[in-house]
């Protein structure tokens, strides 16, 4: 059962962000999986790229630019 994102604080949709940008990354979700998880929770790419960024050996720049990139390929 899919939780709705507005019932959950700002904190819980932004730690399932990170953790779906992670899964995607490793690549144990979908582009498309991540693009239903980002459309039911909201997208803050900063506050997940600098989450994502601190706790990698990613740089910044490096996971901005896949981050952006990829949002720019999926949107329509």
């Amino acid at each position: 059962m899919r939780t709705s994102g507005t019932t959950l604080s700002p904190e819980e949709r932004q730690r399932r962000l990170v953790k779906a940008s992670r899964d995607y990354m490793h690549g144990r979700i979908s582009a498309q999986e991540l693009q239903e998880i980002e459309d039911q929770y909201g997208v803050d790419y900063a506050a997940a790229a600098m989450d994502i960024a601190r706790r990698s050996s990613w740089s910044l720049r490096d996971l901005w630019s896949v981050l952006v990139g990829r949002r720019r390929k999926v949107a329509p």
